[in-house]
């Protein structure tokens, strides 16, 4: 068993340098693969190391190290596939796509803060290794950064829309719905769009300020496409958090435990009878659940929650990707949507399967 190095020996590992090969040694799945070499053919990852090499060098590696524990680059392949059908200028789009990479892994640093989330993809997060103090100054400098590449681009405008975008995302983590037994899947789904603005409609707006054509109906399609992609992707990892294996390499009843309502457990509490509400109420937002109560939890999942009306939600919104990709990309481009759709519908199905 390979042992977890400590925060000076990940100093010298997770370097900019070594992104590359270190991300590679963490996929072994067909369909990561895949829409990884389209990132690097799409020649977005040179500039992501140019902006890596931008932070103080004490911040880079806890940046490399969220990169290369989270490997999925549908994100900015998807906004390099949308941004070619309206955007002549190929260098600006794969910059873009690589803002949008660097600003997914900063907000994931602060996800995992805020929800207190000790492990992501089996390893530990970047508070954990590198302490909460310097994952928080590195979390404003990458934001700095991201504004000043937008701000060279399109001066005294990038930088404010950057801000917009981001406050809008921090508020979504605050969210009253988000700790209400009462919320609605709606309410939760209106969420996970406001948290997701800054990497679906930000990009997809600063484009258009240098499209050389009106761009209006892929501007509009394409963020449908983004913001319906990753609305389907969170309800998807918020299932994970309820199947009792590590299959995932994620804690357990974590949203619970940490009193956050997801779209899931919006479903399944709809179906709980009085005493179980009560009884469910009383564990939630608990970190000292005992071996008991973890088991009346996994009962309750299998007894109440509609796993019918969660794979519904993440087809259809899988669907609505594919319905507006289709109508504004080029042919060639419409692979990467298909392949990562493929690939999430087949985990969908089987976690759907492994909760009985």
């Amino acid at each position: 068993m390979q042992k977890e190095l400590s925060p000076e020996e990940q100093v010298g590992v997770f370097t900019v340098e070594n992104l590359p090969v270190l991300t590679k040694e963490r996929i072994y799945v067909p369909a990561i693969d895949y829409l990884y070499k389209e990132y690097e053919d799409r020649k977005i990852l040179a500039p992501l190391q140019s902006s890596l090499r931008l932070f103080p060098p004490e911040m880079q590696p806890v940046v490399v190290q969220i990169l290369v524990t989270h490997v999925t680059k549908e994100k900015p392949v998807f906004i390099h596939a949308l941004g070619k059908s309206f955007v002549k200028d190929s260098s600006l789009v794969c910059e873009v796509a690589a803002c949008v990479d660097l600003l997914w892994a900063l907000s994931m640093m602060i996800d995992d803060i805020v929800d207190n989330d000790q492990q992501r993809a089996g390893k530990p997060t970047s508070w954990v290794v590198f302490g909460r103090e310097l994952t928080e100054q590195t979390v404003r400098q990458g934001l700095e950064i991201v504004g000043g590449i937008m701000e060279a681009k399109k001066n005294g405008v990038g930088a404010n829309l950057l801000k917009e975008h981001i406050e809008r995302g921090l508020a979504s983590l605050k969210a009253p719905e988000l700790s209400a037994l009462n919320s609605t899947s709606r309410e939760l789904l209106d969420n996970i769009d406001r948290r997701a603005s800054f990497h679906c409609e930000l990009p997809m707006q600063f484009m258009k300020w240098f499209s050389d054509t009106e761009g209006k109906n892929c501007l509009g399609l394409g963020m449908e496409a983004l913001y319906a992609s990753n609305r389907a992707g969170q309800v998807l990892n918020d299932l994970k958090d309820l199947v009792p294996s590590d299959l995932y390499g994620r804690q357990l009843f974590s949203d619970i435990k940490s009193g956050i309502v997801t779209v899931p457990i919006s479903i399944m509490l709809q179906r709980l009878s009085v005493p179980e509400m009560d009884n469910f109420s009383s564990m939630f937002g608990r970190n000292d659940l005992s071996e008991t109560e973890i088991s009346y939890l996994k009962h309750l999942i299998v007894k109440r929650l509609d796993m019918g009306a969660v794979l519904e939600i993440v087809v259809s919104t899988y669907g609505l990707v594919m319905d507006r990709a289709k109508a504004i990309v080029m042919p060639q481009d419409l692979m990467v949507f298909d392949t990562w759709i493929h690939y999430k519908l087949a985990q969908a199905h089987q976690l759907v399967g492994s909760i009985k």
